[in-house]
């Protein structure tokens, strides 16, 4: 009975390698990213009565690199563990000003902030920890298909143009809390180069500048009485290469 039962064992073994299961062990990549950003300034002016915003938009290119640890618990479904870092610069446009009155006819697009043609600059590095499930729907000898979904946590580091500009008594922030939700499709090609291809949502906003009481020298004569200014990344399309040790 015994010997019986180390046959099927080792049968189940061969099968299961002879049909393609994916390999526990560590992995390492790159990824190319497209994301999709947001910057609002709110600005509150009581002398003009102004409570308005200037809001802008685009897709900025990142690139990252990521490394960790998968386990499979059966032919089909695995867990992998990872770190990655980032980062991404771009051009944000779009500029729009919203419920400044006549004030938003006097202000030239052309020169906001710091003369970027009707644009905004901005840079973020992003830092994170995550863990994905993994199902693999079809495999053989060379190739593994399969979809994973995850969540990660870290932070991330906007850093924007503008600041000559700046409201004066302001505070800037550096350092914000990043989580994100992930999902997408994966190949595993001769069982070492991975390709895969996914979204990412990323939450909450940052708040990266806020002051009170102050001026700009967009506006040194005018005082503003409460400016502050997020970022945010809606949501990123992913492409990476993942190296399987």
């Amino acid at each position: 009975m015994r010997l019986k039962s180390l046959v099927a064992i080792l049968g189940c073994f061969v099968a299961l390698n002879a049909f393609g299961a994916e390999k526990e062990g560590l992995f390492g990549g790159v990824e190319l990213g497209a994301n999709k950003v947001k910057f609002k300034q709110t600005v509150v002016m009581n002398a003009i009565q102004i409570d308005g915003d200037i809001t802008a938009d685009g897709y900025l290119p990142s690139i990252a690199i990521k490394g960790g640890y998968k386990w499979f618990f059966n032919e089909n479904f695995g867990l992998r563990a990872y770190g990655q870092v980032g980062v991404a610069y771009g051009k944000l446009k779009n500029v729009k000003y919203n419920d400044f009155g006549v004030l938003a006819n006097s202000i030239s697009t052309d020169s906001v902030f710091t003369d970027t043609k009707n644009g905004y600059y901005t840079t973020f590095i992003d830092y994170f920890v995550g863990a994905d499930l993994l199902y693999n729907f079809l495999s053989n000898k060379n190739q593994i298909f399969g979809a994973y979904a995850g969540v990660g946590l870290g932070a991330v580091t906007w850093i924007a143009n503008g600041k000559r500009y700046e409201v004066s008594n302001g505070e800037r922030s550096y350092i914000n809390f990043s989580a994100n939700a992930n999902i997408g499709l994966r190949a595993l090609l001769e069982k070492k180069h991975g390709i895969e291809l996914g979204m990412r949502f990323y939450f909450p906003e940052s708040e990266i500048f806020k002051a009170s009481n102050g001026t700009s020298k967009l506006m040194p004569s005018m005082p503003i009485s409460e400016t502050k200014t997020t970022h945010s990344r809606p949501f990123s399309i992913v492409l990476s290469y993942t190296y399987q040790f």
